[in-house]
């Protein structure tokens, strides 16, 4: 009972456990009933699926509302609950479409008509019966699920859609609604898993509106179908009314729409037709996979079919898809009414046609009548396609022609591009192609795009439409492929277009949005649009055919987005007029503001790949940005303003690397490095300094077919179509290389930056640059992708035959020689085996040393070498080796022939008897042939006639024996004529004509010389006795042949006047010369007379040679000099342990230009003090003059105040009450702060006029005196700076190219020199015979501990005084280029501080808050401060000596110089504690703050001193900052200071393998920088533990064994 104790207490107890059973029922036991049903789902086994999502909305039986049934005393929330009602409404419509119910109403009693009329039903009937029991199938009765539908379909369709506005969308966990019947339908029609909360990436909901007629409430549709249904129960209420109410009543509630959810009767229709699977022909199609995965299994109904299309809806998204046959009608020549281009093209359009490929060359084009003399058309047919061709003229440049063809998409036509005359200025990328232009010397290249002789086949085509809101209409998709050569690349490869369909407004405008991979990738900007405004030109098209003309206006808009996927909803956030207007340079004239960014543009990347983006001011366009979006490069105009506001000039400034801009500068020096990097710009920064960056995008290569034309090819393809290439890349697609200050040599970024100028150097035969980049080109771990593919390209490489090509594909094997990544695609014996036979013509830049290329030889252990090689390790070795003589066990290799023609003796000729009776009888036919008379020949003439010879070919007889074979020269009758001298052929006039004869003897084909025959046999006795032409008449052929025939013809005539007619007439018949009997007769008349020779004893016969002994072989030792000079070494620059030098001035006489280059004694102090100290003088004012008391005032003596008063505590004493004794604190409050500024500026430079109370005080009074002479200082400094600059520049310049000149020059003026032999080595020098040094050789030099002795080696005709010449302007130009770097920092601070000043008047004229001036006090402040500092900086490691000399340690110029940095006098001090450290062999620990130089200056400097082949250099660093560390190291040794870069990565689960050992050892020999890691460390310390004490106790186990 209610009044029993604890009843209340069971009470609750009961609904507690009620609540738990639900949530167990609404979580646990739903999602498992969903697993259940995808899985069946998957299986196709409805009936079962049926059963389970009955279960699923039996869950939600008693409530839908989402705080489950209300407790004792509590109050229903009233909100339904999402997942109740999408799984209540999936459940009703699925089991609608996919369950038999078969439960009726019982019948009763029937009248006796009905059961007749009934009878095959009756039994059927009586089973349904009020006895019959309840179909069970789903579990429980059918009645349950009818009666849960009826009792919650009221509730759910208020709920969906409510007569109170207000309280519409009461769903706490979406956003509407009506994002409940999408989600249905994509339970129903896409498997898609049910009781999830809609999220944004399931794409934008529709609008779903129930239907605005009686009884319709519940049947709902799409708002963007609400209008024409509308339409269409006006006209069929119109047309109703007029035939009475009951036609009306029919017609009206029949009346459907396209797209259903009919909650009255719980089903789902798409055009009055149930969902079916989408048909495969669909899901197969190229276009369906540009939105849908082609895997996926799609619902669609039907909506038409026809003939020729065959259309759908798609039910889980509103999308339809219409599927075309293909198009069968023939296109007509859109110009084919105008007259042909061979007769009505201007100029400029006729010589583009002559360039033009097939079939355009064979077409008949017409042209539009539509020409301007900017842009033609013209158009033909090929094929049964129609091609249009657009003409660009671009004068003076050559003209541009683009190639479309027409293509049909559904019954429409588009064009999409197949050819370019010039693949940079295309705006779609095809495959390139490198086609030749002119002949010989004045060949060239153009790079044309496209397949011109690719065929256009017909095929069906997929439409698809779409319709997400009433606002935006229907939209049709216009695929990529028809917009190629219209819109750019990089903006049809980001955005799917959508046209307008149903809108005549909206049909001329393109709406462009980002596809999922582009938002994914821009995540972090804001979404745009695009907008394509088409405008036609001239009547539009009427034939259907695309054959009107038009123009568009391209926008980039912001857009906004509700939610995600295929059903997003995106809509322009702009106002009319708003947003970027695309700009298009191709129609630009070459010489405006706008083809000339296009023209530097284009070296990074093609058209299609580039945006310019402006906007319009008035009629005209203004650029504001340009993007890169392949190579991720983008770069904005800003305007330079002048001194006098105006503006100057505009700059584009690169976003992604902050502060450079595209540069107009050029210099000889700029352009050396340019040379071979068409794919690349020259960026500046306001410190000068210079950049080039270079596209990563482009896979450089040698076509085959121009390897075929020229002999040596130097022309590149720089391929940008490459897909595979590009996606290969790192997310950075682009490389910046730093330029040295002196303009001497690039600084490399990274490895992937080195590995790609290392092939583009060496597929331009760049081989000197190659030599120098190879050791920034190494790495001991994985490659990435990026790296992997440029390493692939060396493969191209290995077919360069040229000597300094071997060389340096060796060195590439030497620097990767420890790297197991960095295999080299070609086999190291062969190349070893030809740097052997070629190392003597191979660049001194380039050669190996002998160390290196033993070195390399010695790694081929294990494998027989060649004898070439073997001798060239043992001649290496000797080279190598301390002793001064050096026996060798030369290794011969065999003779390559089998049977070697001077092995064969031959006596056919003299022997007589059989062989010549052999001759004579069995030869029939010629013998030899055609062989007209020679004359003599001598001089360029000989030359030409042999070449014609041996071009031809030559074999002994000159017949072949194939059919319709080409006819040689008979070798046997112009061997023996020469060496009879019955023909005289000479080159020089002294030549021998017999000599001539037997050396051609030998260029017969092997089989005629090394068999026996009668002509080779009297050839071979020629050949031995070449004087017989001399002491004997041999017969001569053309004289016998002569007199034969003289012979024959007065036969011939006496037969001809005899009077007996058959003479007669024999006579006649007889008269030609029988060829093959004569030579028949000449042949045994020569070997007749020979044999009679040989029966005198006139001939001699060569001896069977004896087998050659070879003479031993010792080799003598050479000093370093003779090596050189022989060939045998390389310059290298090796030894780095100079710590000392000594500086003092300098001056060489300049006859060319009769000046004195060099560096006098104050400038010398200058560099070795404070470089800018001749400024600093004038510039810097005194910290003892910039602080007056009158300046401290407001904040700053409030500041000074407050600090006095926490020092001493007296503000509370009663003394300092008065007004006197306020004053008197005050001022020593302000006195005190005063001395502390003063002290700490004594230490800190200022700059004159900006301390920090004058800038305090020029904030405060901007209108006043202050402000204007620090502008004035600033000026003036900046013009003494840039004076500076270039003078210094100047001064570097002439003293690098005077010290080159002075190492370079022979003295053949002194005594006991040969002059000829000295200016022979000049000479020798320039043509690369023998080594001369470069700039960064001589630099590196100074490192070494004999400097004269290295010089002379490379160049022993210096002059006596050339060696100290050389040092002091080579050290003078290194300080002079680091000079200039710290003038162009100290230029980009003051262009910083001068920007400031500036702002300030233009913020005064505005008005400063506190704020602001407080922010810009700081600023100024610390940009003076900087500026200060650069001009006050010092030289840290020189000493001055006697008589204005000073000593410096040279490593830590050269290091300076390479670095372009001056080094602190913390940075110097320390890494002479750390050298004193390791030479003292004690450790030593130092702590470094942030930014000090631990990475950058300290470590390098360690590596650059230390590194000796004595001792390995390691540097340990976080394995967070491993990789940044290697990079740093890469940087600073890649260019004049080179060293290999390993790692050192050890694990104690790895084995310490002898490849280890060997990377460890060659990194101490080559002075590498190892890096690691404190872990691999620590693990290889406790392997070589672990291992000890493995081999300790095997060790203890053999003593105890060998005790027992």
């Amino acid at each position: 009972e209610m009044e029993e104790p604890g009843y209340e207490e069971w009470v609750q107890e009961v609904w507690s456990a009620r609540e738990k059973m639900k949530e167990t029922l609404r979580s646990k036991a739903y999602w498992m009933l969903e697993s259940w049903r995808l899985k069946l789902l998957r299986a196709d086994r409805v009936a079962e699926a049926c059963v389970v999502i009955s279960h699923m909305a039996y869950i939600y039986r008693e409530n839908l509302c989402g705080d489950l049934q209300p407790g004792p005393g509590e109050e229903s929330s009233g909100i339904v609950d999402y997942r109740a009602a999408e799984t209540v409404l999936a459940c009703q419509i699925y089991l609608t479409h996919n369950y038999g119910f078969n439960m009726e109403a019982g019948y009763g009693a029937v009248k006796e008509e009905k059961k007749e009329k009934k009878k095959k039903d009756s039994k059927e009937h009586a089973k349904r019966g009020h006895d019959a029991p309840a179909d069970t199938s789903l579990g429980f009765c059918q009645s349950e699920m009818f009666d849960l539908f009826q009792r919650h379909r009221t509730r759910i369709l208020d709920w969906i859609e409510p007569s109170d506005p207000d309280a519409a969308g009461q769903c706490p966990s979406v956003k509407t609604p009506h994002q409940v019947l999408e989600s249905v339908i994509r339970v129903l029609t896409a498997r898609h898993p049910m009781g999830k909360v809609w999220k944004e990436d399931q794409g934008c909901a529709r609008h779903w509106k129930s239907l605005r007629m009686a009884g319709c409430k519940g049947r709902f549709c799409p708002d963007t179908e609400e209008e024409a249904f509308e339409e269409q129960v006006a006209a069929l209420s119109a047309t109703g009314a007029a035939k009475g109410f009951e036609e009306w009543f029919r017609v009206t509630t029949t009346a459907a729409v396209e797209t259903e959810i009919n909650l009255q009767i719980a089903s789902f229709t798409l055009k009055s037709n149930q969902t079916e699977l989408l048909d495969v022909r669909f899901s197969s199609h190229p276009d369906f996979a540009l939105l849908f995965d082609p895997a996926s299994r799609l619902q669609c109904a039907k909506i038409a079919s026809t003939v020729s299309r065959d259309w759908v809806r798609l039910a889980s998204v509103p999308y339809d898809m219409q599927l075309w046959s293909a198009e069968s009608r023939v296109v007509p020549n859109p110009f084919g009414s105008v007259l042909p281009a061979a007769t009505s093209a201007p100029a400029w359009v006729s010589a583009a046609i002559k360039l033009l490929p097939q079939p355009f060359s064979s077409m008949s084009l017409h042209m539009s009548s539509g020409t301007t003399n900017r842009v033609a058309r013209a158009a033909g047919v090929y094929d049964g396609v129609v091609k249009v061709v657009v003409f660009v003229n671009r004068s003076p440049l050559p003209t541009v022609a683009h190639a479309y063809d027409v293509v049909a998409h559904g019954r429409r036509f588009y064009y999409t591009q197949v050819y370019s005359s010039d693949a940079s200025l295309s705006l779609h990328q095809l495959p390139e192609t490198l086609v030749p232009t002119g002949k010989g010397g004045d060949r060239s290249y153009r790079v044309t795009s496209g397949d011109t002789q690719r065929t256009y086949t017909r095929e069906p085509t997929l439409v698809v439409t779409r319709a997400l809101r009433a606002s935006l209409g229907t939209q049709q998709l216009v695929p990529a492929r028809l917009l190629r050569g219209i819109l750019p690349d990089c903006l049809l490869d980001d955005y799917h277009f959508w046209q307008g369909a149903d809108d005549p407004d909206k049909a001329s405008m393109l709406t462009g949005y980002k596809n999922e991979e582009a938002k994914e990738r821009d995540s972090g900007k804001p979404l745009d649009v695009i907008l394509v405004d088409v405008s036609p030109i001239g009547s539009p098209d009427s034939s259907g055919f695309c054959q009107a003309a038009g123009s568009a206006k391209v926008r980039r808009v912001l857009a906004a987005q509700e939610g995600a996927g295929l059903c997003a909803v995106t809509e322009s956030a702009a106002a009319e007029g708003e947003g970027e207007l695309l700009l298009s340079p191709l129609f630009a004239p070459p010489d405006s503001v706008l083809g000339k960014l296009l023209a530097v543009f284009q070296r990074l990347d093609c058209l299609s790949q580039m945006l310019f983006w402006g906007r319009l001011e008035g009629e005209e366009a203004v650029l504001e940005r340009v993007e890169l979006p392949r190579l991720r490069l983008s770069f904005q105009a800003r305007a330079k303003k002048s001194r006098d506001g105006s503006t100057a000039e505009t700059r584009m400034y690169c976003e992604q690397h902050s502060g450079l801009y595209v540069t107009n500068h050029r210099g000889d020096e700029a352009l050396q490095l340019l040379k071979g990097l068409p794919h690349a710009i020259l960026l500046r920064n306001a410190a000068k300094e210079l950049f080039i960056l270079c596209s990563a995008a482009v896979r450089p290569t040698r076509p085959r077919d121009v390897q075929k034309q020229d002999a040596f090819p130097g022309e590149l393809l720089f391929v940008r179509s490459d897909e595979e290439w590009v996606e290969g890349l790192g997310k950075v697609r682009h490389y910046l290389f730093p330029i040295h200050v002196s303009k001497m040599f690039l600084v490399m970024p990274s490895l992937a930056a080195s590995l790609h100028l290392l092939v583009l150097r060496f597929l331009q035969r760049q081989y000197s640059a190659v030599a120098a980049l190879v050791t920034a080109c190494v790495s001991d771990t994985v490659l990435t992708s990026e790296e992997q593919q440029l390493w692939d390209l060396l493969e191209w490489l290995a077919g360069d035959q040229q000597p300094d090509a071997t060389a340096c594909r060796l060195r590439i094997s030497l620097a990767t020689e420890a790297s197991p990544f960095m295999v080299c695609p070609w086999q190291l014996a062969t190349e070893l085996e030809a740097y052997a036979r070629v190392h003597h013509l191979a660049g001194s830049a380039c050669k190996l040393t002998p160390e290196e290329e033993l070195r390399l030889i010695r790694s081929l252990a294990g494998s027989a070498l060649p004898s070439i090689l073997e001798n060239r390790r043992q001649f290496l070795e000797a080279v190598v080796s301390e002793s001064d003589m050096t026996p060798l066990n030369v290794n011969y290799a065999p003779h390559p022939d089998k049977k070697p023609f001077d092995a064969v003796i031959d006596r056919s000729a003299v022997e007589g008897g059989s062989v010549l009776d052999e001759l004579k009888d069995t030869v029939k036919g010629s013998v030899l042939g055609e062989y007209p008379p020679q004359k003599a020949r001598t001089g360029q003439d000989a030359v030409k006639y042999l070449n014609k010879v041996l071009d031809g070919g030559m074999s002994l007889t000159g017949m072949s024996t194939l059919p319709f074979a080409k006819s040689k020269t008979p070798g046997f009758l112009l061997c023996y004529q020469l060496m009879a001298k019955d023909l005289q052929l000479k080159i020089l006039p002294e030549d021998s004509p017999e000599r001539l004869g037997a050396a051609l003897v030998r260029v017969l084909p092997k089989g005629e010389t090394t068999s026996r025959g009668v002509m080779m046999s009297i050839l071979r006795v020629q050949m031995q006795n070449l004087s017989l032409g001399d002491i004997t008449n041999l017969p001569n052929y053309q004289a016998e042949k002569k007199k034969e025939e003289e012979e024959q013809a007065e036969k011939n005539k006496t037969k001809q006047q005899d009077k007996n007619w058959f003479t007669k007439i024999q006579g006649y018949v007889s008269s030609s010369f029988d060829h093959a009997a004569f030579q028949r007769r000449f042949l045994h008349q020569a070997a007749e007379f020979l044999a009679d020779l040989e029966r005198g004893g006139k001939l001699t016969w060569p001896t069977p040679s004896a087998l050659y002994e070879p003479p031993s072989v010792t080799f003598r030792k050479l000093h370093a000099r003779a090596m050189l000079l022989n060939g045998l070494a390389a310059p290298r620059a090796t030894d780095m342990s100079k710590e000392k030098r000594v500086l003092k001035e300098v001056f060489v006489e300049d006859l060319m230009e009769n000046t004195e280059v060099g560096f006098d004694g104050q400038l010398v102090e200058y560099f070795c003090t404070s470089p800018l100290s001749v400024l600093a003088n004038f510039y810097l004012a005194d910290p003892g003059e910039q602080a007056p008391d009158n300046l401290m005032e407001g904040v700053e003596a409030a500041k000074a105040k407050s600090k006095f008063f926490k020092r001493f505590e007296i503000q509370n004493h009663p003394a300092t009450e008065t007004k006197n004794a306020k004053s008197v604190v005050d001022r020593l409050a302000i006195d005190l702060e005063l001395h502390s500024k003063r002290k700490e500026q004594s230490h800190n430079p200022v700059l004159l006029g900006l301390s920090d109370y004058q800038v305090r005080y020029l904030l405060d009074h901007p209108e006043g005196k202050g402000l204007r002479d620090a502008k004035t200082n600033t000026e003036e400094l900046k013009k003494e700076l840039n004076d500076t600059f270039v003078a210094d520049g100047q001064k570097a310049a002439e003293a690098i190219k005077k010290a080159l000149e002075l190492s370079r020059e022979a003295d053949t003026d002194a005594d006991g020199v040969d002059g000829v032999k000295a200016a022979g080595f000049v000479l020798a020098q320039e043509g690369g015979v023998v080594p001369r040094c470069w700039f960064e050789m001589l630099a590196a030099l100074l490192l070494s501990q004999d400097l004269r002795a290295e010089l002379l080696a490379i160049n022993p005709h210096l002059k006596e005084e050339a060696v100290e010449q050389i040092e002091g302007l080579v050290v003078g130009a290194m300080l002079t280029v680091v000079r200039i770097g710290q003038l162009a920092r100290a230029l980009g601070m003051l262009e910083d501080l001068m920007k400031l000043l500036r702002q300030v008047e233009e913020m005064t004229e505005q008005g400063m808050t506190d704020g602001q001036k407080e922010a810009m006090y700081q600023t100024i402040r610390l940009k003076a401060g900087a500026v200060a500092q650069q001009l006050a900086t010092k030289r840290h490691y020189t000493t001055s000596i006697d008589n204005g000399e000073y000593e410096y340690d040279p490593r830590f110029l050269l290091f300076e110089f390479t670095c372009n940095l001056i080094l602190r006098d913390s940075q110097v001090a320390l890494v002479k504690r750390f050298v004193k450290a390791h030479t003292e062999d004690s450790s030593l620990c130092h702590q470094l703050i942030m930014g000090a130089g631990k990475t950058t200056v300290i470590a390098p400097l360690l590596a650059l001193i230390l590194g000796q082949p004595s001792s390995c250099t390691v540097q340990v660093v976080p394995g967070a900052l491993l990789e940044m560390s290697r990079g740093v190291m890469r940087e600073r040794f890649s260019s004049l200071i080179q060293k290999p870069v390993y790692t050192f990565i050890f694990d104690r689960n790895e084995i310490a393998s002898q490849e280890l050992l060997d990377k460890l050892e060659m990194a101490k020999a080559s002075r590498a920088v190892v890096v690691s890691t404190p872990t691999s460390i620590k693990s290889f310390v406790i392997k070589f533990l672990e291992l000890t004490h493995i081999l300790e106790q095997h060790r203890l186990g053999e003593l105890n064994s060998d005790a027992e």
